[in-house]
């Protein structure tokens, strides 16, 4: 069984909620995929969202603004999702963040909304999924009040740091989420994190139509392709597949508790 904890159903290459949504949900059954979290990010998606998964077994959903589209959500408010918490397929909150790399000048705005999204948690008890992109201290800091404070719980997707960036995101009890940029060749220091991340906090997605692993670089990613990311990690740990996709199995559950 293989998990992809990331992806983006609602966005184009990959359907956006159409039947070719439907192909591309039945490639990933036939590849051992049977549990994926589409991540709504931007307010207009959560309704289209919520709606695809409530009769697809394999689907979960996770609402947020992702910092990139903050432009076009300026008059998000907490009750744009918190009105959506009822459903049982929305497990997570998210994706939001920092990203410093596309977008310096909405800095404290995305500040602001990244503490929206934690406050949503602390009120409904769900984790929180992360972005970061050449925000490293801000997100740890950001962060580390929330759990010292109401105990927060999540996950950074698509880790691209270093090692001790995930020593900072283990210390506060975050999970560690790859993506198939950890296949890549010139990706050394990620796949050395995936190799130090504990295995009680380690995670797989593909981040789909984005970032495709090998051998399918350069192509548009799909959730059918996160067993090869989960076969490269196993082999970089030296771990049977068999052993590696039960503990992100666990790990999944034990993050996302709604889905159980």
């Amino acid at each position: 069984m293989f998990i992809d904890s990331h992806c983006h159903l609602g966005f184009k290459d990959l359907g956006e909620y159409t039947e070719h949504s439907d192909k591309i949900l039945q490639e990933a059954s036939l590849n051992g995929v049977n549990t994926i979290i589409d991540i709504a990010t931007d307010i207009i998606a959560f309704e289209k969202a919520i709606a695809f998964s409530r009769n697809k077994n394999m689907i979960f959903t996770a609402l947020g603004i992702h910092p990139l589209h903050i432009d076009g959500n300026l008059n998000f408010t907490k009750q744009d999702i918190i009105q959506h918490l009822h459903e049982p397929k929305v497990i997570a909150i998210g994706e939001t963040g920092l990203d410093y790399y596309y977008s310096v000048d909405s800095k404290k705005v995305q500040k602001n909304f990244l503490e929206v999204h934690a406050e949503i948690c602390e009120e409904s008890k769900l984790p929180i999924i992360i972005h970061t992109r050449s925000a490293e201290a801000d997100t740890v800091d950001i962060l580390s009040s929330f759990v010292k404070n109401s105990n927060l719980k999540g996950v950074i997707h698509c880790f691209s740091g270093n090692k001790d960036f995930a020593k900072k995101l283990l210390d506060i009890g975050f999970y560690i989420s790859f993506s198939g940029i950890v296949t890549f060749k010139n990706a050394v220091d990620i796949q050395q994190v995936a190799k130090y991340v504990p295995a009680d906090h380690i995670l797989t997605e593909t981040d789909a139509p984005f970032l495709a692993p090998i051998p399918f670089r350069g192509k548009t990613n799909q959730p059918a392709y996160v067993k090869h990311t989960a076969e490269f990690i196993a082999q970089l740990r030296g771990e049977s597949l068999t052993e590696f996709t039960s503990k992100v199995k666990s790990n999944f559950f034990d993050l996302f508790q709604k889905a159980r």
